[in-house]
């Protein structure tokens, strides 16, 4: 009997149904980029592990063999949206499909047979979410991780480093580091499957004793800190701070924000690189899958 229904489900073609040899990018036959690419107008669906792709007919799964594919990237600015493979009457072809915000979804994702597709169309298989930056550009950058991919994900590395040699902050109200709204992680998620990754590391110094200085990261936040963020008192030199968080974020648009607190006592001094670059650089670093 089970020998029987698997014959069946091969003649069907749900044996093909998790075949999918292809990623996501922004740069033409360059599966997985290892430099910044920034404001790019096409996404290509590039061969990685194979040419070939399992696609829903509405009825049965059928292999399509196929070379690169692009789109255009969604028009509009800071508009998350969903790119698909279409079988389009065995013609497949790649369509787009906007988000109503960064965090919601127009249309939800559907599984058949065990492989995401579009709501109300079958035929429509899932590969990935992307939001543009500026005007239909998106950005796959060490700051911006804008692409994501579903299938064939590997680990990519993000940082951001902060270009003053030092600032001065002694106030007990939590704000990103320095007042710079650069000081933060921002990347797309598509489904939420992986841990998000990040700590910050710096340096401190306030001339009273046993003062608390605290770094920590914000998930979506400027104001609150998430994850890890262990206080540290001031002694007599400057003090390094660590924080990290590690967890889920959800789906869509987020941002990992690097954050700073000191109790408001004498004076706290916040050091980016002291002038000295090449032996001292504070920043937030961070893995994403994508």
């Amino acid at each position: 009997m089970a020998y029987g229904t698997l014959n069946a489900d091969l003649v069907n073609g749900i044996g093909s149904s998790g075949i999918n040899g292809f990623r996501l990018t922004l740069t033409t036959a360059t599966p997985v980029t290892t430099a910044d690419v920034s404001a790019a107008g096409t996404i290509y669906m590039t061969p990685y592990t194979s040419k070939v792709i399992g696609l829903y007919d509405g009825s049965n799964w059928q292999l399509i063999s196929t070379a690169q594919m692009s789109v255009a990237a969604a028009s509009g600015t800071n508009q998350v949206f969903d790119i698909f493979l279409d079988y389009n009457g065995g013609t497949p072809q790649l369509v787009t499909l906007d988000w109503t915000n960064d965090t919601t979804r127009a249309t939800a994702l559907v599984y058949q047979d065990g492989v995401l597709c579009k709501t109300g169309d079958l035929q429509q298989r899932y590969l990935g979410t992307a939001r543009t930056k500026t005007g239909s550009q998106v950005s796959d950058t060490i700051a911006f991780r804008h692409l994501w991919n579903y299938y064939n994900r590997i680990d990519k590395d993000m940082y951001v480093e902060e270009p003053a040699n030092s600032w001065t902050y002694t106030t007990a109200t939590i704000r990103q580091a320095n007042a710079n709204t650069a000081n933060q992680l921002d990347f797309v998620i598509g489904v939420d499957e992986d841990v998000v990754k990040a700590n910050v590391y710096t340096t401190a110094y306030n001339g009273t004793q046993n003062i608390q200085l605290v770094v920590g990261v914000g998930l979506d936040s400027t104001t609150t800190m998430s994850g890890i963020h262990p206080k540290g008192l001031s002694a007599t030199g400057a003090m390094t701070l660590v924080a990290s968080h590690n967890s889920h974020t959800g789906i869509g648009r987020h941002y990992l924000a690097w954050l700073e607190h000191s109790q408001a006592v004498g004076s706290t001094a916040w050091y980016g690189d002291d002038n000295a670059p090449t032996i001292a650089q504070s920043g937030i670093t961070g893995i994403i899958r994508c």
